[in-house]
């Protein structure tokens, strides 16, 4: 962590080496090499002894700044019981408590419309609380370009999105994502706040120290920022999963309600047993000795039509018939 005195410090350090360069290609001129020489060599060793006093300096001021930050304990929490992450410029800070289902998020406490791209000794911090339906997206980023997102499938997380990208988009130096090298790994955690919509937790990030992709070094800080990825990863899709079962879970009771009315397939029921078994019922009950008078009628006229119909004779009922009459006295032919 960088201040007034470390900066002089540093500048110092950088004027040694250019002091003794010069010195030596006087003294080379002068035909002195050997104490030109010299005295290059020893401006050099004198140069990294001061980086290295000063990153000493910056570590422990750095050191003394995150012992600051952990005195910062949200309400009825604590949080060093909690797993969180430290933003490797101190910056930020996250934790996540599974049980209260809540997000707490360590931000710079200064006023509204102010940012501030570097951290500074004893500066204070405020802490902000969200629920995990606030958390509406989160992204792995290296150089500002994002690697890996997860996302509620909602118009206004969609809108946030576009809108950070746009903002990475005016501040990246490459349009293209790193190959082999990273200035920096970084998570995006997307949350539902006016006034503050992203937070960036760094893991690593130094703009002019690039470090390679099969360094142990990446690998440490990408497992760290994985961690951190698929914690939140699970909270966006848990709480969106349910959501999506409490709306399935209360669209039965409308149903319910409408199935209640009569629907019209048992009204047409209804109708057509009316239609087909009320005039068999009003004819037998209403009108029974028509019916029998009808039946009567019928089977008299059948009666006389039997009468009134001869049935065929043969020839031999004719000649017996005739030999009865004759017998009678009747001897006329018919």
């Amino acid at each position: 962590m960088s201040s007034k005195k470390s900066n002089s410090v540093v500048g110092l350090g950088c004027f040694i080496p250019i002091l003794g360069i010069t010195l030596l290609v006087y003294f080379f001129f002068q035909h002195s090499f050997i104490l030109g020489l010299f005295i290059g060599v020893t401006s050099i060793i004198v140069s990294l002894f001061i980086f290295g006093i000063v990153s000493q300096m910056e570590e422990k001021r750095k050191q003394q700044q995150l012992e600051f930050l952990q005195t910062f304990q949200p309400k009825q929490v604590d949080s060093k019981k909690l797993k969180s992450y430290t933003s490797y410029d101190l910056l930020t800070k996250i934790a996540v408590d599974p049980k209260q289902k809540k997000v707490y998020v360590w931000i710079p406490n200064v006023a509204q419309g102010k940012t501030i791209k570097k951290v500074f000794a004893g500066m204070s911090y405020v802490i902000k609380t969200y629920d995990f339906s606030d958390l509406l997206a989160v992204q792995y980023t290296e150089e500002g370009h994002p690697m890996a997102s997860a996302q509620r499938d909602t118009n206004y997380t969609n809108f946030l999105l576009n809108k950070v990208r746009e903002e990475d988009s005016e501040t990246n130096r490459s349009a293209r994502p790193p190959i082999d090298k990273v200035d920096s790994v970084a998570i995006d955690v997307i949350v539902n706040d006016t006034t503050e919509s992203r937070h960036r937790i760094h893991f690593y990030h130094e703009p002019y120290r690039h470090i390679r992709k099969d360094s142990p070094k990446y690998k440490a800080f990408y497992n760290e920022a994985y961690k951190l990825f698929s914690l939140l990863e699970k909270v966006v899709h848990e709480t969106e999963q349910n959501l999506e079962v409490s709306m399935e879970t209360a669209s039965p009771t409308i149903n319910e309600e409408v199935v209640v009315e009569p629907s019209p397939v048992k009204k047409t029921h209804i109708t057509v047993e009316l239609d087909t078994k009320q005039p068999e019922w009003q004819l037998s009950k209403e009108y029974p000795s028509l019916v029998e008078n009808k039946t009567e009628s019928i089977t008299k006229e059948k009666s006389k039509e039997e009468q009134t119909v001869e049935k065929p004779t043969s020839y031999f009922e004719q000649l017996v018939e005739k030999n009865r009459r004759q017998l009678r006295g009747d001897y006329s032919d018919e």
